[in-house]
């Protein structure tokens, strides 16, 4: 009988020599972090209120503290492997409140949204509420307002003309990659020529009802009023759960001992 015991003992200790590496091994894969994005550093400055209803830049400077922006949109792949990582934000799981039926619907399943191209394309139908849960989860945020508008205005001198030119196109079926418009003088990409993007405090200036329209802003002759009236126009008919196809978004982060 000890002869017994002392040979299964002798084979226990073979296999797990043998095995002991693949054995410690979890047979399901642990999803990959989210990568952090490259960040521009911005030094901020100031910015003028956005546009009112009337298309007239108005009132006291609003300071930008500096802070760090994504030097471009996040990626279909990039959400994929958020999403892998965070159940809770899958398209099959994810509650109505939080999103509308359309989110990330053009994906062939929860966490498969196509070949290499699909993946390198800015991810859309992700609503706000889906975007700030990717941010936080890579340790940033959505940009404020005041902070996107200083960015692409101080970034180009030619942002209000570009803009212009982007909103008379339709939509592209299938969208360039993110990163693929040149650099503004601060390294960013994207901004105002791919998608809309979130931004935190998307709602935070409603359009009065008599200028939610284009009407609004036809007493202005500066384009670069014209075109922050459109943007305005846009972000303040959004709710958090929208998806929308042409709607994408970028993290930033304040920089330390500056105000959020």
């Amino acid at each position: 009988m000890a002869a017994r015991r002392r040979a299964a003992l002798a084979i226990a200790l073979t296999v797990a020599l043998v095995a002991g590496p693949s054995l410690a091994r979890s047979p399901w894969p642990s999803p990959p972090k989210v990568q952090a994005v490259a960040m521009a550093e911005l030094s901020g400055g100031e910015i003028l209120p956005s546009a009112a209803a009337s298309g007239a830049d108005a009132g006291t400077p609003i300071v930008i503290a500096p802070f760090r922006l994504d030097r471009r949109l996040i990626t279909t792949g990039e959400f994929a492997d958020f999403v892998q990582r965070r159940p809770d934000w899958r398209r099959s799981r994810i509650a109505r409140l939080f999103a509308e039926p359309d989110y990330l619907k053009e994906w062939h399943s929860d966490i498969d949204p196509g070949d290499a191209a699909a993946r390198a394309r800015p991810v859309t139908r992700v609503s706000w509420f889906a975007a700030r849960a990717y941010c936080a989860d890579a340790g940033k945020r959505l940009p404020s307002m005041d902070e996107w508008e200083w960015a692409a205005r101080s970034g180009d001198p030619d942002f209000a003309g570009k803009s212009l030119e982007w909103y008379t196109h339709p939509t592209p079926r299938e969208l360039p990659a993110a990163g693929s418009t040149p650099p503004d003088r601060h390294g960013v990409r994207d901004l105002g020529g791919l998608v809309w993007e979130w931004i935190e405090d998307f709602n935070s200036e409603p359009l009065p009802e008599a200028a939610s329209c284009g009407a609004g802003a036809t007493g202005s002759s500066d384009r670069s009023n014209y075109a922050a009236f459109m943007r305005r126009a846009f972000r303040g008919s959004l709710r958090g759960n929208y998806v929308l196809a042409n709607l994408g978004f970028r993290c930033a982060a304040s920089l330390p001992g500056a105000l959020p």
